[in-house]
């Protein structure tokens, strides 16, 4: 027994005692548990790993109602969306099928009058070949014909060309008049902005003294820093020295001023009246012309009984 003892004193295992003692081993576990070290956090909270802090990290479970509304709003903005989807492609099929519709209409109208027009043109050309044929052989002075025909298509051609022309030069004076119209404009305006100047560089100095004011009641609070900015302000918004006129050089400005309004109107109503004049000119020329080559045929008729 005692040499046992000594044995598990010295930490030497059951089969160690055993063979030294020549005694059977100690009844036991082999291993015996080792005691578990306090938490880092404290002796009150369960370790790493343990049930309780498995829980505490645990999320809520979600309000199944909460979940559903969601639901519901995701469905509803997903119908919304679709069924402007819906909405649009309808409205473009309608037009497609309006396209279509109108095409079909065309070519089917076009497809009844063919053969007809085809027919009547084929006898036309028929016609018209068989009618000269017989002309031909019996007048002598087709040449003279001819160029009577050339003649007024030639004339014909510089009417078209004079109404192009006028149409051209009506354009022009319009564009012109606009401008001696904006001219006339500014120059008014010019004259405006020069007599309300006092008005002005009063409203302007107002607003200047304004803010040197409010950088005076900053430098008495030892404000430095709004005094810096409020001075800043003020110096960007100071009247230039050059707007501050003498009497004989703001009445010699006012009267130049005026003297441009008036050049400037008269010009404008000069141009205006140009314009109009250039409008009518255009108008009665494309008549002209127009009423020309209306009457073609029936000039050339009566040229060829009035040789």
């Amino acid at each position: 027994m005692a040499t046992r003892t000594a044995g598990k004193q010295d930490g030497g295992s059951d089969a160690q005692v055993a063979a030294a003692g020549g005694g059977q081993p100690l009844p036991g576990p082999a291993n015996p548990p080792v005691a578990a070290a306090p938490n880092a956090a404290g002796a009150d909270q369960p370790p790493q790993g343990a049930p309780g802090a498995a829980q505490a990290q645990q999320d809520p479970p979600p309000d199944p109602l909460q979940q559903k509304l969601a639901d519901l709003q995701a469905a509803q903005t997903q119908i919304a969306s679709l069924t402007s989807t819906v909405t649009t492609l309808q409205a473009d099929i309608t037009k497609l099928q309006s396209q279509a519709k109108d095409v079909g209409d065309a070519v089917s109208a076009y497809t009844t009058a063919l053969k007809p027009l085809q027919d009547r043109l084929t006898a036309v050309n028929t016609t018209l070949q068989q009618k000269l044929e017989v002309a031909e052989a019996v007048i002598k002075d087709k040449a003279d014909i001819d160029t009577k025909i050339a003649n007024e298509d030639n004339d014909l051609t510089t009417k078209a060309n004079a109404a192009t022309q006028a149409a051209s030069d009506a354009d022009a004076a319009a564009t012109a008049s606009s401008t001696a119209d904006k001219a006339a404009q500014d120059a008014t305006a010019a004259f405006a902005a020069l007599k309300a100047r006092p008005a002005q560089l009063t409203t302007s100095l107002s607003a200047v003294e304004a803010l040197v004011t409010k950088a005076s009641a900053a430098e008495s609070q030892a404000d430095y820093r709004t005094l810096y900015l409020y001075a800043q302000i003020a110096t960007t918004q100071v009247p230039a020295a050059n707007l501050f006129l003498s009497v004989d050089d703001y009445r010699a400005a006012l009267l130049k001023a005026q003297g441009d309004v008036s050049t400037a109107q008269a010009a404008a109503d000069d141009a205006k009246t140009k314009a109009a004049a250039a409008k009518d000119a255009a108008i009665k020329a494309a008549k002209v012309a127009s009423d020309a080559q209306a009457s073609r045929t029936a000039d050339l008729v009566a040229a060829l009984k009035n040789p």
